[in-house]
């Protein structure tokens, strides 16, 4: 299927007009479903210093994806990925876990 979870460095990497990731978004991501992560979605609002301006354009990108919920089995993952990778912190591992399920279950 080859669809796309980006994390957040990406998605602020193509938000920001960066021209490697924005190649990719119109090359081999064209016509390809789109996904973020729960915390990807919590860390691109949460930011504290977030301008009105930016929330507008960041909103705008996210109707545009589909936002995976954390649910239990995801969150069974993380854990079982936070015993074995102590060095990951819980956000990078929270998306490892949601990439890893939804790949298992053909979602992306």
């Amino acid at each position: 299927m080859n669809n796309f979870l980006l994390d957040t460095n990406a998605v602020l990497d193509f938000l920001r007009g960066e021209e490697k990731i924005a190649t990719i978004f119109q090359t081999e991501m064209k016509n390809k479903l789109r996904f973020v992560s729960e915390i990807t979605h919590m860390e691109l609002l949460g930011y504290p210093g977030i301008t009105p301006e930016e929330e507008i354009i960041i909103n705008q990108f996210l109707s545009l994806v589909e936002i995976l919920p954390c649910d239990k089995l995801i969150v069974h993952k993380v854990i079982q990925l936070r015993r074995m990778i102590k060095q990951l912190k819980l956000p990078d591992t929270i998306i490892a876990a949601t990439a890893n399920y939804c790949r298992y279950s053909n979602r992306i």
